[in-house]
This record gives C-alpha cells, sequence and structure tokens, in this order.
C-alpha cells in the first residue's frame, strides 16, 4: 500500500502530461495555393498562413468563390458561388507545410461532401484537392477531408494512461502479496 501512495502522484502526473494528441495544423503555418491548369502552375497563393479558428483563406477575393477552413487534423472547403469548373489536368487546391514543422503527411480522406466526385492526392508536405472531377459548384456546397500524421499515436493517449495506470496497480498489489508472506 505504501508504494501505491508513492506511484500514485506520478501516475496522476504522467496522465496531465499525456494528455490530448497534438493536433497537427493548429499553431501551425501553412501555405494554400490554387493550381490551375496543371500542379505546376500558380493561379492565386493565400502567402504563407497561421492555422488558427476561422477561415484560414478565401480563394478569388473579387468574386469571394472558395473558403478553405483548417483545423487541427480536416480541411474544409466551401463554394460560396454557382458556376462551373473548368476543365484541366489539375484544377484545384494545394496546401502546404511552408516550414517543414508539420509532421508528414500519411492519409487523406473524404469525411463527408456535397461536390461530386473530387481526386484527392498528397505526399510528405502538401495535399492536392483536384476540383476537375467535379464539373461545377453550387453555392453553400462543402467538403471536408481528414488528414493523417506521421509520428500520430496508433493508441490514444487517455488509454495508454489507463494502462500505465493499471500496471502500477498491478505493481502494489505484488508488492502487497510479497509483503504478507
Amino acid at each position: 500500500m505504501k508504494l501505491l501512495k508513492i506511484l500514485a502522484p506520478f501516475g496522476a502526473g504522467a496522465m496531465m502530461l499525456w494528455g490530448a494528441a497534438h493536433a497537427a495544423f493548429l499553431g501551425e503555418t501553412v501555405r494554400i495555393d490554387y493550381l490551375f491548369p496543371d500542379t505546376s502552375s500558380l493561379f492565386e497563393s493565400s502567402g504563407d498562413v497561421v492555422v488558427g479558428a476561422g477561415i484560414e483563406h478565401m480563394f478569388f477575393d473579387v468574386q469571394d468563390q472558395l473558403t478553405v477552413d483548417i483545423d487541427d487534423n480536416t480541411i474544409t472547403i466551401t463554394s460560396l458561388v454557382n458556376g462551373p469548373i473548368s476543365g484541366a489536368a489539375f484544377n484545384g487546391i494545394r496546401i502546404t507545410d511552408s516550414l517543414s514543422s508539420i509532421d508528414d503527411f500519411v492519409g487523406f480522406y473524404v469525411i463527408s461532401s456535397t461536390f461530386n466526385d473530387v481526386a484527392l492526392s498528397f505526399d510528405a508536405d502538401n495535399l492536392f484537392i483536384n476540383l476537375v472531377s467535379a464539373l461545377s459548384a453550387t453555392a453553400g456546397q462543402s467538403m471536408t477531408l481528414g488528414v493523417n500524421f506521421a509520428g500520430a499515436p496508433e493508441v490514444p493517449l487517455p488509454a495508454a494512461a489507463w494502462l500505465f495506470m493499471a500496471g502500477i496497480g498491478g505493481l502494489a498489489a505484488a508488492r502487497k502479496r510479497q509483503a504478507k508472506a
């Protein structure tokens, strides 16, 4: 029991330190580019922006056509106008880890979308959202995309903390049994 009293503060402290998994985008610097007619042709750029609350960039300021809002591990793109999406090899958005401070991108997927078909691709530092297959956009259409990062824990940290505490409890029980013998 004495061992448990000694180790309990360490276990509680470890749980507080573990906390939640790292929010990969929040507070980080990204660049949001609109590329057309291919991935090497910059049409418009946000420049470097720090990800925080609210919309990170609005494309085509004169017409306010698309907004990009980035949270900790999701990206939401919303169309504000009706109109066709021109056919080309690439007509869409690239999001870049401009300071190489974010863990590598290892997955990119659609959570929800009211757009027709979109094509997603990525490499370690870039996310590509090709809207060319969508053919047209309607005001209010949106898509929410999820991003997976390298180094993200496989097991949720609170579950790992409980496992740690169970181990400490086991040590205390073993110590108690040993003291009785």
